[in-house]
């Protein structure tokens, strides 16, 4: 199964997210922060499959992120989750090919995204 880097700052959100991940089967990696991601990610990039990217991160901007993600691996396949709607400044991380996760999600519609994104 695929593994997938998980970057979050809310400990009990990571937490239930990584065991959902978990109980569709996959691998998860996850962090804290996007300088903690970004070294997990350049270390593990060829095992990485999936990065599901908070849209509200403290220290760093999930378009900085993103721009960092996309610099060491330009096909990285990156998932935004947020409780923002699509529209305003998610979408424009939309617009440079991201997919989108509403939160809150439930375990079937994560599963859906998930497979919909790893296949595109």
């Amino acid at each position: 199964m695929a593994t997938i880097l998980l970057i979050d700052d809310q400990e009990s959100v990571l937490q239930v997210e990584r065991e959902m991940l978990e109980m569709l089967g996959y691998s998860v990696l996850y962090a804290q922060t996007g300088t903690e991601a970004l070294s997990l990610f350049d270390r593990q990039v060829e095992t990485i499959s999936l990065v599901i990217l908070d849209y509200s991160l403290p220290e760093m901007s999930s378009s900085e992120i993103l721009a960092r993600l996309k610099q060491i691996s330009p096909a990285v396949k990156v998932m935004i989750a947020s409780g923002h709607d699509r529209e305003g400044k998610v979408s424009v991380l939309l617009n440079r090919g991201c997919a989108f996760l509403q939160k809150p999600f439930s375990l079937q519609e994560l599963s859906s995204r998930i497979e919909a994104c790893l296949n595109s």
